[in-house]
Order: structure tokens, then sequence, then C-alpha cells
């Protein structure tokens, strides 16, 4: 479904999948909280950006403590709804097991990359990678 075939120079046919709006929508269903957190958080550091405060200012510093704790809250959110998924599911092979541990593991391993990717000027893709 939604496959366009075109032909290439050595005779054989270039296959494009296009856009599969049913699965996504079947997928969205299913993960709804986990899209409206993800969107929620895009949503708030938008919006923070967009109404900043004067650099070092007393303002300033209330909303960067603001935005680390809606972080926190947002990923305690993301780590709830993961365990909610994961209870009483075999992982498969390859894939990660969400126990308590990698709850937490994973979201400060991520904090640690994303701070050497920012500091060093490398990006996040090769840290975590």
């Amino acid at each position: 479904a939604g496959h366009v075939r075109r032909p290439s120079k050595g005779g054989s046919a270039i296959k494009f999948k296009m856009v599969d709006i049913p699965t996504f929508l079947e997928l969205a269903k299913d993960n709804t909280r986990a899209i409206a957190l993800i969107v929620g958080c895009w949503v708030v550091f938008f919006a923070s950006n967009m109404v900043k405060a004067p650099q070092c200012s007393r303002m300033y510093w209330m909303q960067l403590g603001g935005l680390l704790v809606l972080c926190t809250v947002f990923t305690k959110a993301g780590a709830t709804t993961i365990a909610q998924k994961a209870s009483g599911t075999d992982s498969a092979e390859g894939v990660l097991a969400w126990t308590p541990r990698t709850l937490w593991l994973y979201p400060l391993l991520s904090l640690v990359a994303g701070f050497l990717g920012g500091f060093l000027g490398i990006g996040g893709g090769i840290v975590i990678g």
C-alpha cells in the first residue's frame, strides 16, 4: 500500500514508500498519552523560549528553575506511561526491558549525553549511539 515504482538506469525499479496514514492513526490511538506528553513538552519549551526573561535576572532564574521542574514532571509522567505499557509483557530479544532500574537510568544517561553533547559541541546521536 502506498508504493510507487520508477525505473532506474539498471532496468530494475526503485521503490518509494509513501506515507501510511492508517497505520499512523492506529499507532497514535494506542499511544495517545505518550504523544500528548511529547507535544506538551515541546509546547511548554517553545512558549517559555518565546517569553524570555532578561538574562541573569531573578525572573530568568525562576523561569530556568521552573523548566527544570517541568522536565522532571514530564520525565516522571513518561516513565509512568512506559511502566504501565510494559507491565505484564515480556520484552523481545534486543528490546530494552523496562525495569524500575532502567526507568531512572535511561533518563539519567540521556541527561549526561545531552550535557556532553552541548559542552563538547558534538551531536547527541554520536554520544548516545
